[in-house]
């Protein structure tokens, strides 16, 4: 009995020790934890949460003297579907033309602003007065039906004269966004002169920033995700005659919740545009179909019986 025991305790000795598993989770957790402080520092070092960004002007001239005026120019909103920029328009002097307070124009001015073939925005600043932003509009040239991919630009021309001599006054143009989703850029060109005027030709040009556009591509995902799940679940079903009511049930919901998806996308237009012919109109189309094949084949499974059914009229009462 002993040497059985020692050759027991000889075969565990030569046995190797169990393998022990390392805990994933602190590595995980240091993952994470990477992968967040870059995302912050990102976010941070972008300007994404910044309310108003500057917009970079290429072609803009440096003013030769001291007396000009700054024209600052501030987007609030662009409308694709309406075709139009708002925007506020705040002159600030240089010079001979500030005033005797501070705020204050020494001179009248006249802003006029001319935007898709017509004058969109006529503002005057009388001399001695108080300069406030005044809201002016700006006419797109372009509308949403590449969304969300779209290029929406604006050519306008600005012109600054002294209200009572009609003579031109030199300013430079400065632009800042306000308006999200939107990362624009302008350009200007050289001056002209149209009918006695000086006038600055200027293209603004905008593009949707990568937030929105990455938000637009997760909605996308989870509506074609969808679809190949619909799809699969239900070629699943009728290869093993499992069809069951409850297939119904999720395809009609599902169906039903692609239009309101595509309605909380950022910025979403109506209907109409490319992304709903090449994603949203296939994706409703194929599980509609899905729908309607299914609830029919349910209907003629189900109404078996009734239409295998002999009705009998039931057995005749003699009369006594």
């Amino acid at each position: 009995m002993t040497h059985q025991v020692e050759e027991l305790l000889a075969e565990d000795d030569t046995r190797p020790p169990p393998r022990r598993r390392r805990n994933p989770a602190p590595r995980i957790l240091a993952v994470v934890i990477g992968l967040l402080v870059v995302y912050y520092v990102v976010i941070a070092l972008s300007g994404t949460l910044h309310s108003t960004t500057g917009v970079e002007i290429t072609g803009q001239q440096e003013m030769a003297g001291e007396d000009y005026l700054t024209l600052q120019m501030r987007t609030q909103d662009v409308s694709l579907t309406n075709r139009y920029i708002e925007a506020t328009v705040l002159p600030v002097p240089h010079g001979e033309y500030v005033g005797d307070r501070a705020g204050e124009m020494s001179q009248n001015l006249r802003i006029e602003i001319v935007s898709g073939g017509q004058t969109t925005s006529v503002v005057t600043y009388p001399g001695e007065s108080i300069l406030d932003p005044t809201t002016v509009t700006l006419a797109l040239d372009r509308g949403d039906t590449f969304y969300p991919w779209d290029r929406p630009f604006s050519n306008f021309q600005v012109s600054v004269q002294n209200d009572e001599t009609g003579a031109d006054v030199p300013f430079e143009l400065t632009i800042e966004n306000s308006a999200r989703p939107w990362v624009l850029a302008a350009t200007v060109g050289e001056p002209e002169v149209q009918d006695g005027v000086s006038v600055l030709p200027v293209t603004l040009d905008g593009n949707r920033d990568a937030l929105s556009v990455t938000l637009v591509v997760f909605y996308l995902l989870a509506i074609l995700l969808t679809t190949l799940m619909a799809v699969v679940t239900i070629g699943s079903a009728i290869l093993k005659r499992q069809l069951e009511f409850a297939n119904v049930i999720w395809l009609s919901a599902t169906m039903l919740s692609f239009p309101a998806l595509r309605s909380a996308m950022p910025g979403a237009p109506p209907i109409g545009t490319a992304l709903d012919f090449v994603v949203l109109f296939p994706c409703i189309c194929i599980v509609a179909a899905m729908l309607v094949w299914t609830g029919a084949h349910l209907l003629w499974r189900e109404s078996r019986v009734l239409r295998a059914r002999e009705l009998d009229d039931g057995d005749e009462v003699e009369d006594g």
